[in-house]
């Protein structure tokens, strides 16, 4: 059994409460200090090294409500969702929704079960998912609190709930995107462990099957998909700096983050590059990297305006990269940034 409390402390993740747990002691782990927000870093196989990517944050518009570890996504209408989270000591079931042309929020029904650390995905009929996410935590693995498997799914167009077939595992601080007509689940918590295991979700069969598992456990994990890849980038204990791409068989390392982190945000923008902002390594970051997956390398952008980790990234439809709530490390955010590429 691998001393989590140790490396834990090694990578500085913020723990409420500082937790036990067996985890793959094949995992290799790795630290490095918050780098510079004006360094001039990239880092590729072959690559020479770039100047930082051109461009500014604006502080877009607040939320009418703080949440840290909210579930977000876009929505097939361009409307950006934000699904539950945690401020004040507790966690919300609420549903924010951010109308990009009005530049305006309304409020959706609340989810049947409140919770933060959950994940949101559009499936292919316009519904929004929300899967797993965990209440009463408390622990970086939430094994205090109650740690769900359940999948409830929300009809913008009627503003409704239901329920789908629950994952096979319940999932805390995990990764979920859409990728070859399947819905993938990837690593987190279960409330005891931090998890190797992908699960992948069939909106047609209503029905979840065990994949390709990850080479070693992450918490925290962020996920994309670029082109015929499924990204897994950053994530905690290991706070591992590789990059990891799935072609829906075989696993394969790309080059590794310049700042590792885990609970960061992730997004493909319009261009194809892969966003990686926040998150937390021995401190909260203002980090934000870029990854070019023809060259296998990455840059920097501008700074965020404040330390986060625990944030929704996604690209607006009008090409805008959104960075929505979080936690700064003296409270949970409110606020929308966004980057235009």
């Amino acid at each position: 059994m691998i001393d989590v409390k140790r490396h834990v402390q090694r990578i500085g993740l913020p723990a409420v409460a500082i937790v036990m747990a067996a985890v793959a002691p094949a995992l290799t782990y790795h630290t490095a200090q918050p780098i510079a927000a004006s360094a001039t870093a990239a880092v590729g196989r072959g690559q020479a090294a770039r100047a930082v990517m051109t461009g500014r944050w604006i502080d877009l518009t607040t939320m009418p409500g703080a949440r840290s570890r909210p579930a977000v996504v876009r929505g097939h209408d361009g409307n950006i969702y934000v699904f539950g989270g945690t401020a004040d000591y507790r966690e919300y079931a609420t549903t924010f929704i951010y109308h990009w042309r009005g530049k305006a929020w309304s409020l959706g029904r609340n989810m049947p079960t409140a919770r933060e650390g959950a994940q949101a995905v559009t499936l292919p009929d316009g519904r929004i998912a929300v899967l797993g996410g965990g209440t009463r935590c408390g622990t970086i693995l939430c094994d205090h609190g109650v740690v769900y498997d359940r999948v409830e799914v929300y009809d913008p167009s009627a503003n409704t709930w239901a329920r789908l077939t629950p994952m096979h595992s319940p999932r805390y601080q995990f990764a979920v995107v859409p990728f070859k007509g399947l819905i993938y689940a990837i690593g987190g918590s279960d409330g005891h462990r931090i998890l190797p295991t992908v699960e992948a979700y069939n909106p047609a069969a209503n029905r979840w099957q065990d994949t390709s598992g990850l080479p070693a456990p992450r918490l925290g994990p962020a996920a994309v998909v670029d082109g015929s890849y499924l990204d897994i980038i950053g994530g905690a204990v290991a706070n591992d700096p590789t990059l990891l791409r799935y072609d829906g068989h075989t696993w394969h390392t790309g080059a590794g983050l310049i700042q590792p982190t885990g609970g960061a945000g992730a997004t493909v923008g319009r261009n194809g590059l892969v966003y990686v902002t926040g998150g937390y390594n021995n401190g909260w970051l203002t980090t934000a990297q870029v990854y070019h997956p023809r060259t296998d390398s990455w840059t920097l952008i501008a700074p965020l305006p404040t330390s986060l980790c625990c944030m929704g990234t996604v690209t607006s439809a009008d090409g805008l990269i959104y960075v929505v709530g979080g936690d700064t490390g003296t409270g949970r955010s409110a606020e929308i940034y966004a980057y235009r590429p």
